[in-house]
């Protein structure tokens, strides 16, 4: 087995990833680290392994999709609502791994197309206002419904994965990582009224840019910067068919997770 390597080098030194290659070739795993993030690039292997938290996995993405490669994601002192194992169980997980006991929890993808080029999101696309700081106006058109307006700082398109992400900071709902949905969440907007809608996955959505204040608003697919939008410029936004991998223990148990992650259900203090 060969597997690729992801590190976020902030939280593994070098120390600590010696340690890891070592355990994985005591394992008959051959390793090998990711030096960037094009898709188009990587050898030939069979996983791919994420070292750090929640971004660490966001930037496997693109090479999961582009191989076809599962994800198997170590947390390393962040929050990690995608990672599937704290790193002091590297050895339960690598055992499990080879002996192919190891479930896959499938997630779709949002596939966001902008001035002719797709990207395809795990957790979401934020548009958002640029600089200098000004409010922008953004037309929201979903399949067989009226379009409306959202004045404001932005808007957040997320999926069901990333509900927990940008989109619940701005007010959005939790949703199951396994529903065929996505979230539409406006950020600041000026009218309070003007909340979320939780869209049918095929279901297509248009975002227009209507006016930025003569700036250039700024887009985001999964945290990465992709490019700016002006005035009349829009978006298409639908759930992809396709999916990536996230290689697990056991089936997810996603009150569990927000029970420990976001005390969901209890009192935010110690002992809740």
């Amino acid at each position: 087995m060969k597997a690729l390597l992801v590190v976020n080098y902030r939280r593994i030194d070098q120390v600590l990833l010696k340690m890891i290659t070592e355990e994985l070739g005591q394992r008959g795993i051959d390793s090998q680290l990711c030096s960037d993030d094009k898709p188009d690039r990587k050898p030939d292997v069979d996983i791919l392994m994420t070292f750090g938290g929640d971004g660490t996995v966001l930037r496997a993405v693109r090479t999961a999709i582009g191989q076809g490669l599962p994800i198997l994601s170590f947390r390393a002192g962040s929050v990690g609502f995608l990672t599937s194992f704290d790193l002091e169980h590297f050895a339960e997980a690598l055992d499990l791994l080879v002996k192919d006991r190891l479930i896959a929890d499938e997630r779709r993808l949002l596939e966001i197309k902008m001035e002719g080029s797709s990207y395809y999101v795990l957790n979401d696309c934020v548009i958002e206002r640029g600089t200098p700081s000004r409010t922008v106006s953004l037309q929201v058109g979903i399949e067989g419904f009226d379009s409306y307006r959202i004045a404001g700082d932005g808007v957040v398109v997320s999926t069901s994965t990333g509900s927990t992400a940008y989109s619940l900071a701005a007010g959005g709902p939790v949703i199951d990582p396994a529903a065929s949905v996505y979230c539409i969440t406006p950020v600041s907007p000026h009218n309070p009224y003007v909340g979320s809608m939780v869209v049918s996955g095929g279901k297509l959505s248009t975002i227009e840019v209507v006016s930025a204040k003569g700036y250039p608003v700024t887009a985001y697919a999964d945290g990465l910067y992709t490019r700016k939008l002006n005035s009349g410029d829009v978006l298409t936004v639908i759930l992809s068919e396709k999916r990536i991998v996230l290689l697990r223990k056991e089936p997810l148990d996603y009150v569990e997770v927000l029970r420990r992650k976001l005390a969901f259900g209890g009192r935010l203090k110690n002992g809740f």
